[in-house]
């Protein structure tokens, strides 16, 4: 409890310093100006702890819903992202059996802008596991739909691509954007 505490602290600091560094910058995250967002892509692998580990790869459309966020005196937006993932996971706890996943999913995305390369965002994916299930106890199909609560950022090395990192309740999950 105590190291998470002191974590959480100088995360903290590091946030307020680099605000209170950006006060003034073009595109910093006190930047109240009018933005028109960028669609974009994302691709990214990830490893599912859930019911068992595996790999899997997610692929995410990012709609820029809310331009200029909810928060007037920040740099923020609001978007949905459709969102269609594909996994594979094993566990062998008193049984053997293997699951493929296909998790069709729409998340809300609430995103920061620090500066122009450095953004985080939290949001909610609401979505429907299609489970195939296959082993030497299981030999049938399980569907139910699941929420994911999610923590990211996007570092943009270049105009038209970013390095994506995500963690949530379903996996930690990264790879790229492709911004149009």
């Amino acid at each position: 409890m105590k190291r998470h505490l002191i974590t959480a602290l100088a995360v903290s600091a590091v946030l307020v310093s680099a605000v209170a560094q950006a006060k003034g910058e073009p595109n910093s995250i006190t930047d109240t100006s009018a933005k028109t967002r960028a669609q974009n892509l994302s691709v990214m692998a990830f490893l599912p702890y859930y019911y068992g580990f595996g790999i899997g790869a997610n692929v995410r459309y990012e709609i820029p819903i809310v331009q200029n966020g909810f928060v007037p005196t920040i740099n923020n937006s609001f978007s949905i992202e459709p969102s269609l993932g594909l996994d594979y996971r094993t566990w062998n706890v008193g049984a053997h059996y293997g699951v493929l996943d296909i998790t069709p999913a729409v998340y809300g995305i609430w995103n920061f802008y620090f500066n122009d390369k450095f953004s985080a965002y939290g949001g909610l994916g609401l979505g429907f596991d299609i489970g195939v299930f296959t082993g030497t106890s299981y030999a049938n199909s399980a569907s139910f739909f699941y929420w994911d609560p999610v923590v990211g950022l996007h570092y943009k090395f270049s105009p038209a691509m970013a390095f994506r990192a995500e963690a949530g309740a379903q996996a930690i999950k990264a790879g790229l954007s492709f911004y149009f």
